[in-house]
């Protein structure tokens, strides 16, 4: 998906939140100076993205409400069941959303880093998974 760079009347909606009053050619010149963030922003879109395999499907998944979710302490649930036999056989865990599982919901970032899954959680995951962990939940920070 392109960049959408704004228009000179949105520069100026936006200075003009800000308290400050451009004229044209002032906006002009910021706009030729943005235009740099702009090219690295759409070669990073054209990247491909990694998705690993999932090797542990995941249950689609649901906002918990009332009693579930009293103390507002759950963004999302859902649950992944791991390997049948391996050192953590019949254990239950909760993942962070900043460690997210594949393709699940997560809430705490910022919309640009929203398809993005670390290759280090990834890898927790696989090896949690791998040891018959249970994911019950992908808990929302406070």
């Amino acid at each position: 998906m392109a960049v959408r760079r704004p228009t000179l009347d949105q520069l100026r909606s936006v200075a003009e939140d800000l308290g400050m009053h451009m004229g044209d050619e002032e906006l002009k010149s910021y706009d030729a100076l943005m235009q740099a963030n702009y090219a690295a922003y759409e070669a990073v879109d054209a990247m491909p993205d990694y998705v690993p395999a999932v090797k542990y499907p995941r249950t689609p998944g649901y906002r918990p409400e009332g009693e579930e979710n009293k103390y507002n302490a759950w963004y999302y649930k859902s649950s992944v069941k791991g390997a049948n036999e391996g050192k953590l056989k019949g254990k239950t865990v909760v993942l962070k959303d900043n460690c997210e599982e594949h393709t699940g919901q997560h809430e705490n970032c910022k919309e640009c880093m929203r398809r993005h899954i670390p290759t280090d959680a990834e890898r927790a995951q696989s090896e949690l998974f791998n040891a018959t962990g249970n994911l019950d939940g992908d808990e929302e920070q406070l």
